[in-house]
């Protein structure tokens, strides 16, 4: 039987749930490509010390970055925890919404369509 090798976290890893919108920041602004890894790091610390938590290094920064751009882990994104008023993945509202649109565009490809 071979040895698995156990995968040790990083310091991004090991951070709390309510700093994702400031790794969220962080990639955004990375990929944005205006400001250098350097400002994006820097800031993100000062973010993260404004919660209390551990700034992380520039070298966790970078592999945690270079992880995401490779497909190897997920980009940081917010989960929208709000109740929905109804299960289907389509609301009633943006069905009424599509189907008008789509009625709009088959009188404008068959005028006499909308006359049936």
């Amino acid at each position: 039987m071979k040895d698995r090798k156990q995968v040790r976290r990083s310091g991004i890893d090991l951070l709390p749930p309510e700093t994702v919108p400031d790794l969220q920041w962080a990639f955004d602004r990375l990929v944005e490509g205006r400001m250098t890894q350097g400002e994006v790091l820097s800031q993100l610390n000062r973010l993260l010390a404004a919660r209390g938590q551990k700034g992380v290094s520039s070298s966790s920064f970078n592999r945690w970055f270079l992880r995401i751009r490779a497909g190897e882990a997920d980009r940081p994104l917010l989960v929208d925890a709000r109740p929905h008023a109804e299960p289907s993945l389509i609301r009633a509202e943006t069905r009424r919404l599509l189907a008008a649109a789509l009625r709009s565009l088959a009188n404008d490809l068959d005028p006499a369509a909308g006359r049936r």
